[in-house]
């Protein structure tokens, strides 16, 4: 079954920071570019999209333009073999099941945090994550995405490359690394469980972050969360 997971942060309880993995697929790399990946509150994407894009186009923003992209999830090919096969055998209306979108920004837009400016949003100017939760009724969480691979070792090497490789990654995690932001990492977890050794150990991966500020259980000022979706049944 593909497994997804994924970390993120929450600063300014607006938009999370993430990492995603999953198996049987190699680490996703996409150009450098801004990802955030969208959670949505049901399954019913078709539906789910039109929202979203139209909020997006509100805010000036062109989905499929230079500027914003969707991009493909790990194990779309997969899922998306899964709806065709029941929508034969049911007859069901083919739609696209996982309650995920990955947006992708250039760097030249707005809504990419830069070193001078992560954390620092204008009184006119609310961060991409603010406006979707405001005003998408259907939006659970928007996730900042740091890294996406088959398993949490990858996964955590995903991330420890973007942080240290892009420009974005770079100026995120010296904001992040100050004593001053409190922080707790959470397992979110789709269509399986883990017991608290599983999941001690899934946050092991991801000790090389090396956050200085202090552990913080209730509203803490980032989260980081480690999402694994595991292939669902569909009926």
């Amino acid at each position: 079954q593909p497994d997804t997971s994924q970390q993120r942060s929450n600063p300014g309880n607006s938009i999370h920071r993430d990492s995603m993995e999953s198996q049987d697929e190699p680490a996703q790399r996409f150009p450098e570019r801004y990802l955030v990946l969208i959670e949505f509150a049901h399954q019913h994407l078709d539906f789910l999209m039109a929202e979203l894009e139209s909020i997006l186009q509100l805010n000036g923003i062109v989905l499929g333009g230079p500027e914003c992209r969707l991009e493909r999830l790990l194990h779309q090919e997969r899922f998306d073999e899964l709806i065709e096969e029941q929508a034969k055998t049911d007859g069901f209306q083919k739609m696209a099941k996982r309650p995920f979108a990955l947006l992708s920004f250039s760097l030249e837009s707005k809504w990419t945090p830069s070193s001078g400016k992560i954390g620092k949003p204008t009184p006119k100017q609310s961060c991409i994550g603010e406006i979707l939760l405001d005003r998408c009724v259907l939006v659970r969480s928007v996730i900042e995405l740091w890294g996406m691979a088959p398993t949490p070792s990858e996964c955590a090497s995903s991330v420890k490359d973007w942080i240290s490789s892009t420009k974005v990654g770079r100026a995120i995690i010296d904001q992040q690394r100050h004593i001053s932001r409190s922080w707790k990492v959470t397992i979110h977890t789709l269509g399986s469980t883990f017991t608290r050794d599983e999941q001690a150990e899934m946050r092991d991966h991801f000790a090389f972050l090396d956050l200085q500020g202090q552990v913080k259980m209730k509203n803490p000022t980032d989260e980081y969360i480690l999402i694994r979706e595991v292939e669902l049944n569909y009926k």
